[in-house]
């Protein structure tokens, strides 16, 4: 992971950079030009986790592109997968291809024979026409809270039977780009599903549910390590206990 200290509890900037990792706790604030986000990410039952997180901005510091992958797997099992999603994702800062990125993912992991399942977000903001462009691989949708509406999935719309599946499954797939207009104080999350799917081991019921947009919808005001950390907490709370069943990464962003 690339990072520098945060200073007096403020989001540092990374101007022409990148932060990534996955396989090690951690809760952090960051912007750039184009967004500010919280980031939280933690392993289930070990200190080293299959979820992997990336933001990056571009050169010019116009294009900022986020991506959150849930690797089937643990520690060293999804190192190596970790280093090849980097390197692609270095090469591409500057593309405004989401779902380009995730087809020379997918022919990657497949060649290789990896065999874990992986789903990703890519999700990357442009200043210069104040839109936000999505991408997924099996993964669940970003929420979207846009204009101070309702937090809302953000979806591709209509897609063959083959499209936009996790990484590795074929050996070629179609990945679809959607795009959305947002302006200052728009907020978005990605997440893995180890926040959506922490079970309540009594009734069976997921936080996703109904609880992470009641949750969302409480808070849509409140700052965003704010947001992260409630998110957190209830979904511990929510499953009566450390979030074992699964991984757990997040980034609650908001357009600058």
């Amino acid at each position: 992971m690339t990072t520098t200290p945060q200073l007096q509890n403020q989001p540092y900037r990374i101007p022409c950079a990148t932060i990534w990792g996955g396989t090690a706790p951690i809760n952090l604030d960051v912007c750039t030009q184009g967004v500010t986000a919280s980031l939280h990410s933690t392993a289930s039952g070990s200190e080293r986790g299959g979820d992997i997180y990336y933001m990056s901005v571009c050169s010019i510091d116009l294009l900022t592109r986020m991506v959150v992958a849930d690797v089937r797997g643990h520690g060293e099992q999804v190192s190596e997968l970790s280093s090849w999603i980097y390197q692609c994702l270095q090469d591409k800062m500057n593309s405004l291809d989401g779902a380009g990125v995730l087809s020379d993912l997918n022919r990657m992991v497949h060649a290789r024979g990896f065999d874990a399942i992986t789903t990703a977000a890519v999700v990357s903001h442009y200043i210069g026409d104040s839109t936000l462009y999505y991408s997924y691989a099996g993964h669940p949708p970003v929420l979207a809270r846009r204009s101070g509406g309702r937090w809302l999935p953000l979806v591709l719309g209509r897609q063959s039977g083959q499209a936009n599946l996790p990484l590795g499954v074929l050996p070629s797939v179609q990945y679809d780009q959607a795009e959305a207009p947002v302006q200052s104080g728009d907020r978005f999350l990605l997440y893995t599903d180890g926040l959506s799917e922490a079970t309540d081991l009594k009734s069976g019921e997921e936080f996703g549910e109904r609880e992470l947009p009641a949750l969302l919808e409480a808070q849509a005001d409140a700052e965003l390590a704010t947001v992260r950390d409630v998110l957190v907490e209830r979904a511990t709370a929510f499953s009566g206990g450390p979030l074992l069943i699964d991984d757990c990464t997040l980034m609650v962003v908001e357009v600058r």
